[in-house]
């Protein structure tokens, strides 16, 4: 279901499994969010990170340069272990046609563990941003090559969070082609 309506509060999402926030972003860029401002507020913010800890999953899309689209997705990741840099990354060895900003991921060390790399031999980034995972139980699961700038990048990255978790997606336009 799509929430344009309501504040997200514990009574907003205690109905519901996953959050999914698709890359918020200030219209004056790209118009994705219905309420006009890509930031959420202090309470909605609370809100979420108890939904995830009470064992709710959080799906976060966003994408490269980061900064300039006005969320505050940052602060909202900060206690998951989990940060957004501010970057495209490119990559002119590992790329897909030749175009470096089609990213080759490689599969960190621990990412064949995770459900969400099961199986799965490759995937593509398309005008990426970068993420990190800061600390607490989280860890980039796909990540640029070392010949990538910046190398290494992680572009997809996962946390667990009391008995939740959250996914960190660097790409919007990942599951669009």
């Amino acid at each position: 279901e799509r929430n344009t309506e309501k504040e997200l509060s514990s009574d907003v999402l205690k109905n519901y499994d996953v959050l999914a926030l698709f890359h918020p972003c200030d219209p004056r860029w790209e118009k994705t969010v219905s309420n006009g401002t890509p930031q959420f507020n202090g309470g909605e913010i609370k809100a979420i990170q108890d939904f995830v800890s009470q064992g709710g999953g959080l799906l976060v899309i966003t994408e490269y340069e980061h900064e300039k689209y006005g969320d505050n997705l940052n602060e909202l990741l900060k206690p998951f272990g989990l940060e957004i840099e501010n970057t495209t990354v490119l990559d002119k060895q590992h790329c897909h046609h030749t175009n470096p900003a089609w990213v080759l991921a490689e599969a960190s060390d621990q990412s064949m563990a995770e459900p969400l790399g099961f199986q799965i031999k490759e995937v593509c980034f398309y005008q990426a941003g970068s993420c990190k995972a800061t600390g607490g139980k989280s860890q980039v699961i796909w990540r640029s090559s070392e010949k990538s700038s910046p190398p290494k990048s992680g572009l997809m990255a996962v946390g667990e969070f009391g008995k939740g978790r959250v996914v960190l997606l660097t790409d919007s336009l990942l599951f669009g082609d």
